[in-house]
């Protein structure tokens, strides 16, 4: 499948849970489950960014594209 995790989606919580678990963690390169799927340089950060789109688009909050 080309969009499996986007058939499971978490809940606000869960994915506030998971990068509060992270937090501790250094880290600049994160890899993804598929090739070209990684995130090189700045990954805590771009990581940050994408944890407050998805929990403002799943409680709400922030306009879905």
């Amino acid at each position: 499948m080309h969009s499996y995790p986007n058939l499971t989606p978490l809940d606000a919580d869960s994915v506030r849970r998971i990068a509060d678990t992270l937090a501790p963690w250094p880290f600049e390169t994160m890899y993804g489950g598929w090739w070209e799927r990684v995130v090189p340089a700045n990954a805590k950060q771009v990581m940050a960014a994408s944890v407050e789109q998805y929990i403002g688009a799943v409680t709400g909050a922030v306009e879905r594209f």
